[in-house]
């Protein structure tokens, strides 16, 4: 999102590269208020809540949660007028009243739009004049609830130290074409043929020679607008951690903490008792290079450590598997063991979840155990194995007997896409049978008739066909356990809905 102050070549550049196409799992109100609980504030329920996000691109972050959530209020704001008008196509489209998107200017908001419970700004703060960031965390303020929380995200040093330098080289390489595209393509011929062709030179600067191939292996893989709106575009203004601090605590704004739960924690926890100067510490030490903090508005006074009891009324996840005798890891080998009966519980019950949150159950507080348990939970947190979320989604618990899908996934397959969001904005790919299947999850069909629509697809071959003589009924078998698998991946995924919720 760009300011009208800008200059109108800058202004174009997202219409004709438009930033969209993902949506951000660290932007999820869910998200924000649990890191907000965390620190002994108590965020507004989303299932009524007003939610602002400014620099809304095509509502990717946006549509999934007005579908989710209609009762609740959402506005987006973005200067791009193809972002908002594809946005409020979208929004008609799905049928969603509970959602507008608004052009505006960060510079000149309409003092009309009222105030918001969560303000979201995801790839705005570094990426506007100073000025208008200066602007934007003022906004933030004045449009804010009493508990409202505020998402800015941003790029800091000291990881752009040398990733700037390389950006300064890009545009200087691309300064004379005409267009954004066309800057585009010829940095990826470039880091094609003088980067990523050659091998590392040992006789120059070795932390530049790793920015830049680190650079390079990002404009290799990522989209136009990210590579155009990241490296060439005028404006990218990082900054450390601690200025941004206290430059919002100029505009009435505290930090609360950081959705990224690994940048407020790390070994060196007990070097100073200052949090502030922790964390800048432990980015200093990482070479961190971008942050999404939460804030709150004052008087609000976030604790200066998390609370273990704060878990007790959040949702939590992780993506390890149990291993047995109190042993959990990851698929890369990170390995936990734990004691305990209340701790062991609690994780076998969240590993058996596949990545869906679950809520903190009561059981898992054995005797003598409470605080060790929340306290255990918490230290995974902190080093990212666990995951926490507030509770209170209209995500389903178990698979029912009529499977239903999030209406925005249903529609994303019906259009033939391969990557769909869940409820928690996780990203999931569908193979061949899941794009078959999820448009048809709507309530209606139980698996017998999902596998009986299955064999038919696969006999006019829309789908692989099974095996070479298999019999009839062995295969209405087979298809009823893949159907089934794939189910059971589905809810791990946030993909299904209560249907009484639906309803």
């Amino acid at each position: 999102m760009k300011s009208d102050k800008q200059p109108a070549d800058d202004v174009f550049s997202y219409d004709e590269l438009p930033y969209g196409g993902n949506t951000h799992a660290s932007t999820h109100p869910r998200r924000i208020g649990a890191i907000a609980r965390l620190f002994g504030i108590e965020p507004v329920d989303l299932q009524h809540a007003r939610v602002l996000e400014i620099g809304c691109g095509l509502g990717d972050d946006l549509l999934p949660l007005a579908a989710a959530y209609p009762e609740a209020d959402f506005i987006g704001i973005d200067l791009g007028r193809r972002h908002v008008d594809v946005a409020n196509g979208l929004a008609r489209e799905r049928g969603l009243a509970n959602v507008n998107f608004r052009q505006m200017d960060i510079t000149a908001m309409d003092p009309n739009l009222g105030r918001f419970d969560y303000v979201i700004a995801h790839g705005v703060f570094s990426w506007v004049p100073p000025p208008v960031a200066q602007a934007l965390l003022r906004i933030c303020e004045s449009l804010l609830t009493d508990r409202g929380l505020v998402y800015i995200s941003y790029n800091t040093y000291p990881d752009w130290e040398q990733m700037g330098k390389v950006r300064d080289a890009m545009r200087a390489h691309v300064a004379g074409l005409p267009s954004p595209l066309a800057q585009v393509e010829a940095t990826r011929r470039f880091v094609a043929k003088e980067v990523l062709a050659k091998r590392p030179d040992t006789s120059k600067n070795q932390s530049y020679d790793t920015a830049i191939r680190r650079v390079a292996a990002r404009v290799e893989h990522a989209s136009d607008s990210y590579v155009f709106h990241e490296f060439l575009c005028e404006h990218n203004h990082p900054i450390w951690f601690a200025d941004f601090v206290a430059n919002a605590s100029d505009h009435g704004l505290r930090y609360v903490g950081d959705t990224d739960r690994t940048a407020m924690w790390g070994d060196g926890d007990g070097a100073t008792s200052n949090r502030i100067e922790r964390e800048q510490a432990l980015d200093r030490a990482l070479g961190r290079g971008f942050r999404s903090s939460v804030l709150c508005k004052n008087p609000l006074e976030p604790t200066s450590e998390a609370l273990p009891e704060s878990l007790l009324n959040t949702c939590l996840s992780t993506q390890m598997l149990d291993r047995g005798e109190g042993q959990f890891g990851t698929s890369d080998a990170v390995q936990v063991t734990v004691t305990g009966t209340g701790i062991v519980k609690a994780l076998r019950d969240i590993t058996k979840a596949q990545g869906r949150p679950i809520p903190f159950a009561s059981e898992w507080l054995q005797d003598n155990e409470s605080q060790s348990v929340c306290d255990d939970l918490l230290n995974l947190i902190k080093v990212g194995l666990i995951d926490v979320g507030e509770p209170g989604g209209p995500g389903a618990t178990q698979i029912e007997e009529r499977p239903v899908a999030f209406e925005i996934a249903r529609a994303l397959a019906a259009e033939g896409r391969d990557l769909v969001v869940g409820l928690g904005h996780r990203a999931t790919t569908l193979d061949s049978i899941g794009q078959f299947i999820l448009p048809r999850l709507d309530g209606t069909r139980d698996r017998n008739a999902l596998a009986r629509q299955v064999l038919a697809a696969m006999r006019r071959g829309e789908l692989p066909a099974l095996a070479p003589g298999t019999k009839k009924a062995d295969a209405q078998k087979q298809v009823l356990t893949d159907i089934e698998s794939w189910l059971e991946r589905t809810l791990a995924s946030e993909l299904l809905v209560s249907s009484f919720k639906h309803n």
